[in-house]
């Protein structure tokens, strides 16, 4: 298994917490930009934690996966929604006008730049992938409302799934699960 990030800081703390448990992980310093200059193809690749919405060339990051990856081999990508039904909902309820909100988080910590890509970024990887499914994750389960419910936090994230399989862009996260064309 390879693990990599841009940041050096949070590769350290990779390292560190994989020899603390014994774990044979190759660790690396690299931005996905730069995935294709591995000469070795692998099974497949994981990008969690909303790190799509930091890349601002997709086609690139794309590219680069398709010579990365065997033919076959999955992909799972995870990204922020251009919008977000419960935040949109909350807004309203809230009065303040605004239907939809793009990426919250950016606006609080504001050194973070995000790119909000359009169709959940499934654009840029239609050329060398194939996307078996597209969902979307926080439709219905907004944090606050689990938090505050938490009794009926398995309903609600039972119904998060059904809608968001139906409506993939409606979440506050997509999750696309791409397979590499042979």
């Amino acid at each position: 298994m390879t693990a990599t990030d841009v940041s050096p800081g949070m590769i350290a703390e990779l390292r560190q917490n994989a020899a603390a448990r014994g774990l044979p992980i190759d660790v690396r310093v690299i931005a996905a930009e730069q995935l294709g200059e591995w000469d070795d193809p692998f099974d497949g690749a994981i990008s969690t934690f909303a790190g799509l919405n930091l890349i601002a060339d997709l086609p690139r990051v794309a590219e680069n996966l398709a010579r990365s990856i065997r033919p076959g081999g999955r992909v799972i990508l995870h990204g922020f929604n251009q919008s977000c039904f419960w935040y949109a909902a909350a807004n309203r309820l809230r009065r303040r006008g605004r239907a939809a909100a793009n990426c919250t988080w950016a606006r609080r910590w504001s050194p973070i730049v995000c790119m909000i890509h359009s169709r959940c970024g499934h654009a840029a990887f239609e050329r060398n992938f194939d996307l078996r499914q597209a969902y979307a994750l926080s439709v219905i389960a907004a944090p606050a409302l689990v938090k505050r419910f938490a009794r009926l936090a398995p309903a609600l994230f039972w119904i998060d799934r059904v809608v968001g399989r139906i409506a993939p862009a409606a979440g506050d996260f997509f999750v696309l699960d791409l397979e590499r064309r042979e």
